[in-house]
């Protein structure tokens, strides 16, 4: 049923992605509009009023409590889906860039030590130097 919105010989994963979408949202959005329509009424008496909060605090937790449920449901395989991506494909490219920019801090670490030094040394002159000009005035 796919080949007849979609050219399948097609090589563009943007297009094959779009017609995915458009197939998606024909197919779950019409399911919205048979939900059915409540009218919400004010409570007229004190009764009313105290039915409805007693249901909204007996059915709030557990609307919480699944809703969380749900969350987390999302964000874990959102979580295993992304761990996927990138032990499949990013973890090597950023393995070697890694390495690249650890041995050139290897070759430099003895030049950075001395430069550290140098300014450390400085520094320390400095602070001796308005030191003594504090002091004298």
């Amino acid at each position: 049923m796919l080949h007849i919105f979609c050219d399948i010989n097609r090589k563009s994963v943007g297009f094959g992605f779009l017609c995915f979408l458009t197939i998606f949202y024909l197919a779950i959005f019409p399911s919205f509009s048979f939900a059915k329509e409540r009218e919400l009424k004010a409570p007229e008496t004190l009764e009313d009023i105290k039915l409805f909060f007693s249901k909204f605090v007996k059915l709030f937790p557990k609307a919480l409590k699944e809703s969380w449920q749900e969350a987390t449901k999302v964000w874990q395989k959102l979580y295993l889906k992304l761990k996927e991506i990138w032990q499949k494909f990013l973890q090597r490219k950023f393995k070697k860039v890694f390495l690249f920019f650890e041995k050139q801090i290897q070759k430099r670490r003895s030049i950075f030590k001395k430069e550290l030094q140098k300014e450390i040394e400085e520094t320390k002159k400095d602070i001796l130097i308005y030191l003594k000009k504090i002091f004298k005035h």
